[in-house]
């Protein structure tokens, strides 16, 4: 196996676990934690739940939802599996950078809001907005990267 076909191998494989890694953590934190928000509401512990629970959330779903399937996705454009057309690379990363320009310019400003104070319109607001951009656009590319898996599970059947 030579060098590129190797990396190749691993980044995809990577590439397709951090993709489905990211779709349940944003589930969890679209369908969960976020309606559960209400729950706690204007309370003496709002502020400080929120500004703890952040640096949790920046590392075990921001890191990876955006530099890590950033990083996969960049090299998939330089070392794509044969099967997988070179199309699909493009379309999951320009749907990520989507993504990442919704956090940046929506979804994070709110949270900095949050962070002052709850208010049941910023939450519900947060909620719309991550469902519309980041949750739709994260269930689409999971969907692209299955038919990545099944072109390339199908051209290494043909072939074998």
């Amino acid at each position: 196996m030579t060098t590129k076909l190797k990396i190749t191998t691993w980044n995809f494989i990577f590439f397709t676990g951090i993709s489905f890694y990211c779709m349940g953590a944003a589930f969890v934190e679209s369908f969960v934690n976020y309606p559960l928000w209400h729950i706690i509401g204007k309370t003496d512990t709002w502020i400080s739940y929120h500004t703890a629970l952040g640096p949790r959330i920046i590392a075990t779903l921001a890191v990876p939802a955006l530099l890590l399937q950033l990083i996969t996705n960049i090299l998939l454009i330089f070392f794509r599996p044969l099967a997988v057309p070179t199309w699909m690379i493009w379309v999951t990363l320009l749907l990520l950078l989507i993504a990442i320009a919704s956090s940046a310019f929506i979804q994070i400003p709110i949270q900095f809001q949050l962070d002052s104070g709850y208010s049941t319109e910023l939450v519900d607001h947060l909620i719309s907005t991550d469902l519309s951009w980041r949750i739709s656009i994260t269930i689409i590319r999971c969907i692209l990267t299955i038919y990545m898996l099944y072109c390339l599970l199908k051209y290494n059947y043909k072939n074998s």
